[in-house]
């Protein structure tokens, strides 16, 4: 009988180890589906944060491409700009000493300095302003006096509109007092 305790407590001991080992082999396969699930999913994050990483350096990329030929064309026209306003000192040079050319040429045909040339010229000029001056005064004056004249008719007429029919009423109506009822009633018609 002892050995049959034994051996059933053996058994016992077997089976309790057996379900151990199932149940850790449970857990180990659990906890290995776990890590490779999480794996996976830092896999894919992983791969995610690549592309849009990638993404942004192919902007940056193509960003710093249209950028260098942005500053290109913007040496290239600054480089122009130089140019053309090289070219534009030059030809001021030029028209100045044209001009210094002209001056001397004028000079010497109107028998007149510039300084001189120019007091006759803003002489003129002046003589022309009062003139011009003068006119638009005499203009103004006019219109002003024709305003007034007008205003002063209107003044005149409203005037006369308002005491014409008070007087027209005193000079036309007259009045006659009737000694009785009976002379008043053959004025109405009555009899």
């Amino acid at each position: 009988m002892e050995t049959t305790a034994l051996a059933e407590l053996l058994i016992g001991f077997l089976g309790v180890a057996l379900l151990l080992g199932f149940v850790t082999v449970g857990v180990l396969l659990y906890h290995r589906h776990r890590t490779a699930a999480r794996e996976h999913l830092l896999h894919e994050d992983l791969h995610e944060q690549r592309q849009d990483i990638e993404r942004r350096e192919h902007r940056i990329t193509e960003r710093e491409e249209r950028l260098d030929t942005e500053q290109r064309h913007l040496d290239e026209r600054a480089h122009q700009l130089g140019d053309a306003e090289a070219e534009l000192e030059v030809r001021r040079a030029e028209l100045l000493e044209l001009e210094a050319e002209r001056r001397s040429v004028l000079e010497s045909v109107a028998g007149l300095t510039a300084e001189d040339a120019h007091a006759e010229l803003m002489a003129a000029v002046e003589s022309d302003a009062r003139r011009s001056a003068a006119i638009l005064v005499r203009d103004i004056e006019k219109a002003a006096a024709d305003d007034a004249e007008r205003n002063a008719r209107k003044v005149l007429a409203t005037t006369i509109q308002r005491l014409a029919s008070d007087q027209t009423s005193e000079s036309v109506v007259a009045v006659v007092h009737l000694p009785s009822d009976d002379m008043k009633g053959r004025v109405i018609g009555r009899e």
